[in-house]
This record gives C-alpha cells, sequence and structure tokens, in this order.
C-alpha cells in the first residue's frame, strides 16, 4: 500500500489465468523488480494509476544541478518527477519553479 511502481511492460493479460492483467514493475523505494498483478478477473483492482506529481513530505534541502547551490525543499512542497531511475532517487523539478535536482523517494508522497 502506498508503494510507487515504474511500469517497464505492461499491461499484459496472464496466459495462465483468464481475465488476469498484469505489469512488469520496478519498485522506487528498494529497485525491486517483478510481474505485479494489477486486475483479476474477478474484476477487483490491484493497482491505481499515479501521475508524476508528488509533495514533500519533510523539510529538506537538495543540491541543484548546473549551479551546486543548496536549495531547501518545504514539507508539502510539489515536485515533478522527471526519471526514477536511480534506486530510492528521483530528480524532479520544484513544480511552479525551475530548479532541478535529485531528493531520496522517502521524502515524497504521491499528490
Amino acid at each position: 500500500m502506498g508503494e510507487i511502481l515504474d511500469v517497464q511492460a505492461g499491461p499484459v493479460p496472464e496466459p495462465s489465468q483468464e481475465g488476469v492483467i498484469r505489469v512488469h514493475a520496478r519498485a522506487l523505494r528498494d529497485g525491486t523488480l517483478g510481474w505485479i498483478t494489477v486486475s483479476a478477473s474477478s474484476g477487483v483492482n490491484y493497482l491505481v494509476r499515479g501521475g508524476n506529481i508528488f509533495k514533500a513530505v519533510r523539510s529538506t534541502q537538495f543540491e541543484e544541478e548546473g549551479t551546486g547551490s543548496s536549495v531547501p525543499v518545504h514539507a508539502g512542497q510539489e515536485m515533478e518527477v522527471l526519471d526514477c531511475s536511480r534506486q530510492g532517487l528521483a530528480r524532479f523539478k520544484v513544480r511552479h519553479g525551475q530548479q532541478i535536482g535529485w531528493i531520496s523517494m522517502d521524502d515524497l508522497q504521491a499528490a
């Protein structure tokens, strides 16, 4: 519950179980990669589509790309995630701003 996934492939039907839809995804918190059931033949949905807008859960700071300046991030501040290819980290742009940097996924939650 509350896990953020980066879908690598799918959604695709599970060949061995009629009506089951799966995705191949990576968990952003720990990098675990595997197949995950999106919905079952009974109509139950296990995953919901998210977006790329997150909020900081606590005040922190990051180093701005290009300048190396330390930029404060306030709890509740919105970020647009641009890249999540590094395990446990997200490259983001400050929403309503121009600064870009990397931040721990532990400091973010889906908006």
